[in-house]
């Protein structure tokens, strides 16, 4: 449900946090540096092998809060920007976090199982969503996250 509690927490969660990435990082990931942005060494003082990055699940999750936004479009004032054609910038952002999260999950999505039992009252068995405490990584806090940008600047 919205909140300003929870607009917080995601606030936290999808805060894209640049990372410093040299040359040769960027020929490994298979792209021609002449098409990656660079830091200004006078802006940032990082010298002349920086290049600017993102850590992808920022942008996921960025992604999702946009789908959990648009779900109470009422609440986050994004109805009056919808166009019935779908061509408002608001329906081309949430259908580009679909595309995305749809990609993301087809190439990484988790193969776990997810087991039912039966629930009084239920006719049929029901399925327990509750994956956090065989793997607890998935639902890494934000300042996991933090670390990790901290150590690839580091190591940078």
């Amino acid at each position: 449900m919205p909140s300003s509690e929870a607009d917080s927490a995601w606030e936290d969660y999808e805060l894209i946090r640049p990372v410093r990435l040299t040359k040769s990082q960027i020929i490994q990931m298979g792209k021609d540096p002449e098409d990656v942005s660079k830091y200004d060494d006078k802006d940032w003082g990082f010298g002349d092998d920086a290049y600017v990055g993102d850590l992808d699940v920022f942008h996921q999750l960025h992604c999702l809060n946009t789908l959990r936004q648009y779900a109470y479009a009422d609440y986050y004032n994004m109805t009056a920007l919808n166009a019935s054609d779908g061509s408002s910038l608001i329906a081309v952002h949430v259908n580009h976090c679909v595309d995305i999260l749809l990609q993301e999950i087809q190439c990484s999505g988790n193969v776990g199982f997810i087991t039912s039992g039966w629930v009084d009252g239920q006719r049929y068995p029901q399925p327990d969503m509750s994956v956090f405490p065989f793997f607890p990584l998935i639902l890494a806090p934000p300042p996991v996250f933090v670390r990790t940008l901290i150590e690839l600047e580091a190591n940078s």
